[in-house]
Formats: C-alpha cells, sequence, structure tokens
C-alpha cells in the first residue's frame, strides 16, 4: 500500500468520521432540481462580511468543505447545513482522498425602520 492510499484512508477512516470531526451535509446536484443525498463532510467558515444596505444589511458567508472525492460537484450544485442554504463558489484540488468545495451564502436582513414596528426579519 502507498503512502497516498494510506493517507487517503485516513481522510474516510479518521477526518471524515461523523463521532470526531465531520458531519452531515445535504448535497443537491444541480440546484434543488436534481436528488438530494447526504455527504460527510468537514466544514470551515472562512469569512463574514456584512454591509450595509438601504433596506438593512446584507450578509456574505463563505466556507470549505472537504468532501470524498468520489463526490462528483458543478457550480451549479447546492449544499444544505443546519437548514442554511449555501451555494458552490469554486471546486479546488484533490488531496488525500478529499476534494475542497468553495462555498457562499448571502442573506439579507431588514433592520428595524424608525418610523415604524416592523421586526428585523429576512428578506
Amino acid at each position: 500500500m502507498s503512502l497516498d492510499d494510506l493517507m487517503t484512508a485516513d481522510s474516510s477512516n479518521v477526518f471524515l468520521n461523523t463521532d470526531e470531526f465531520a458531519e452531515g451535509v445535504t448535497h443537491w446536484p444541480a440546484g434543488v432540481s436534481g436528488s438530494a443525498a447526504t455527504v460527510t463532510a468537514l466544514f470551515f467558515e472562512m469569512s463574514r462580511v456584512t454591509e450595509e444596505e438601504d433596506r438593512g444589511k446584507k450578509i456574505t458567508r463563505k466556507a470549505v468543505i472537504q468532501i470524498p472525492t468520489s463526490t462528483t460537484v458543478t457550480k451549479k450544485d447546492v449544499w444544505y447545513r443546519n437548514s442554511e442554504r449555501w451555494e458552490t463558489l469554486t471546486t479546488g484540488n484533490k488531496e488525500n482522498g478529499l476534494l475542497r468545495v468553495h462555498l457562499i451564502r448571502t442573506e439579507k436582513v431588514k433592520t428595524k425602520n424608525k418610523n415604524s414596528s416592523e421586526s428585523d426579519d429576512v428578506w
């Protein structure tokens, strides 16, 4: 068994172990028009940017997931983690049995109107 084979096996047995580091995310190939499957992944949120807009705030979050290289991914794919929808931004390198996928999530939040009793809400 080569070093690469050993590292690939460790990726699956150690890193993609849901009792250790990994979690299940729902993968919708081609957006929600495909059929969903749960994929075991390592999830890392990398950045969060809040921008003020006319009617509220726009929050853009970026993350990276690492999944088994056997998973086919396109830019049209959508991911759900804890009921949050994430879109595929780019796919990265395959390394040690894992594929790196860059994700983005954008949400808009209304801010309270000073002259009204409206509460914060997602637009």
